[in-house]
């Protein structure tokens, strides 16, 4: 049932209608996805590649032309996806082909202003062929998340590494958890300063794992829940002054002989704490009806 307004948040809601947002009870939502609605055009996302790239955007959702010749059947094969979802009945299928660096990116933008302070929630699910992550192989890093710029050496973006940490307090080094490991970390986080949690993704495979980023560009600071459990609180580490759009990406550092696919469904971005409990219908921005103007 939906409470209804005081004059006070009806101001505030009218505020960011104006400026592209919308609000709820519990937060300003700038972004929703949940891949349900809509019929994407013939050509998304990156069906046209390698030999062109698409201006088609499916629910706001860009293809981005990253690196064509090193896509294979990346753009062929990613898409909506309506065996594995976390929410019926689709999710995206984000898939990078063996012995390929890259993936068909897909971007969204916020709307503007643009916020420099967010929190992500999402579900993602990794399948089978991530048993293999960093077997026998160090430094190896997946770019999962960007938010901001694409680009492998500025931004802020949730990677995938084999280790977190090789100094104190050593939770998730190479010393005390033997490969195959599969951490989320941030880019640029300075390691060994903050004691972090292990969530070893290898041991949750074919699970959805609801996942929660909040990123503060203004202090530059972030934390980071797995399942509701708060893994990083309030960490130093550099994002950029505004966060523009939301990139799913999932691009890999080294060469790999097998696919590094995932499932992602059930996207909430908004101006607090969102959590995993929250569902997607009682998030979803919507546009304010019976509204004069005086």
């Amino acid at each position: 049932m939906r409470k209804s307004l005081h004059v006070g948040a009806f101001a505030i809601l009218m505020l960011g209608t104006v400026f592209g947002y919308s609000q709820t009870a519990q937060a300003v939502v700038f972004l929703t996805e949940n891949w349900d609605t809509g019929t994407p055009p013939s050509d998304w996302p990156c069906k046209n590649f390698p030999n062109a790239y698409t201006t088609s955007t499916f629910n706001g959702w860009e293809s981005k032309d990253y690196d064509l010749t090193t896509f294979g059947d990346a753009g062929s094969l990613s898409g909506l996806s309506t065996t594995i979802f976390h929410s019926p009945p689709r999710s995206y299928y984000q898939h990078r082909p063996a012995n390929n660096y890259a993936t068909c990116d897909i971007a969204k933008y916020l709307p503007q202003p643009y916020p420099t302070n967010i929190n992500l929630r999402f579900y993602i699910y990794f399948p089978d062929n991530w048993s293999h992550f960093n077997e026998a192989l160090a430094g190896e890093v997946v770019h999962l998340i960007f938010l901001g710029r694409p680009t492998s050496g500025a931004g802020w973006k949730l990677d995938i590494r084999e280790y977190v940490s090789e100094q104190w307090p050593y939770e998730c080094s190479r010393a005390t958890q033997p490969p195959p490991n599969m951490y989320f970390f941030p880019s640029f986080a300075a390691r060994g300063t903050n004691p972090y949690d292990c969530f070893n993704l290898i041991h949750h495979l074919n699970e959805w794992q609801c996942i929660e980023i909040m990123a503060d560009a203004a202090n530059d600071r972030y934390s980071l829940w797995i399942n509701g459990d708060q893994k990083v609180n309030n960490v130093s580490t550099p994002v950029d002054t505004t966060i523009d759009r939301i990139v799913i990406s999932g691009w890999n550092s080294l060469l790999r002989d097998y696919t590094g696919d995932f499932y992602i469904d059930d996207i909430v971005v908004a101006d607090s704490y969102i959590g995993c409990a929250a569902s997607f219908d009682s998030l979803a921005p919507a546009a304010p009806t019976n509204l004069t103007v005086q």
